[in-house]
């Protein structure tokens, strides 16, 4: 009898023993899984500090005198440096944390913007590379003539005149009363007044060709009882003095353009023995 006891109570504390080992066991394991789970915030907090700098992605946007720099690529609890091109150097304007940023800008002049990301990696200031963009001209003058008269100004200025030959035509550009016209005349022409186009557009656009100066888009306008005949298209200022106008006339019904011929004119600086009295 009492061997049997004995052996119950050897069963007992074996099978004690083996719940206490399996209970420590799960105490550990979940012990380990608790210190990963408090642990994992830590590890991706230092990631997030110690990523190195991500080159912005930036788009510009004017509005009239203000110019607009939205970052697309736009991260939390970092900080952007944003450039701005003035009198031929780049200067910080501004350090943001936003994803947007404005500025007033003159809208007769190109704007030029750089921005760069800022971060701290292991206790050091890190800078990205610069995304850079250039924003046209904003200048446009449907409603004001005399805006586009001072941007042609310093070609006009001293009662400048420009001709131009194509087949039987003449074309000068010259100014007068504040406003700047492109008049065509024919050599048939017996009164010697031509057609008179007025200056009603001008925009500066980015040019990248090394001899040109000075691009714009233009639009001369002379307008009629029923119709507005016009010429659209490019005029180029070259560095050898020449101004070029690539062009096309035609005549403006309903808001829409019929085209009649295509112009490719060069324009060159008429002397003052070469000038000729437009209204003769």
């Amino acid at each position: 009898m009492k061997k049997k006891i004995s052996k119950k109570l050897k069963e007992l504390l074996v099978l004690l023993l083996t719940i206490t080992i399996l209970t420590n066991s799960a105490e550990l394991i979940n012990a380990e899984e608790s210190n990963l789970a408090t642990r994992q915030p830590e590890n991706t907090d230092t990631y997030a500090e110690n990523v190195e700098p991500v080159k912005p992605v930036i788009t510009l946007k004017r509005n009239n005198k203000k110019v607009t720099v939205t970052i697309k690529n736009w991260q939390e609890n970092t900080r952007y440096q944003v450039y701005v091109k003035k009198r031929g150097k780049y200067k910080q304007i501004k350090t943001i944390k936003k994803n947007k940023y404005s500025f007033k800008f003159d809208k007769r002049k190109l704007c030029r913007v750089k921005v760069r990301t800022v971060k701290k990696v292991d206790g050091k200031t890190v800078f990205s590379d610069f995304a850079k963009k250039t924003l046209d001209y904003g200048l446009t003058n449907a409603d004001n003539w005399s805006d586009a008269y001072k941007v042609m100004h310093k070609y006009l200025k001293n009662n400048n005149q420009y001709m131009g030959r194509k087949g039987i035509k003449n074309f000068y550009l010259y100014g007068d009363h504040n406003m700047c016209f492109l008049t065509v005349k024919n050599n048939y022409d017996t009164t010697g007044v031509g057609h008179p186009y007025l200056l009603e557009y001008i925009k500066k656009v980015v040019n990248h060709d090394p001899k040109i100066r000075q691009n714009y888009s233009v639009r001369f306008v002379m307008r009629g009882d029923t119709v507005s005949y016009g010429m659209y298209g490019k005029m180029l200022i070259m560095r050898n003095g020449k101004i070029i106008l690539k062009v096309k006339s035609g005549k403006l019904v309903n808001k829409k353009l019929k085209i009649r011929k295509r112009y490719k004119i060069v324009l060159k600086q008429l002397d003052e023995n070469s000038k000729i009295d437009i209204y003769n």
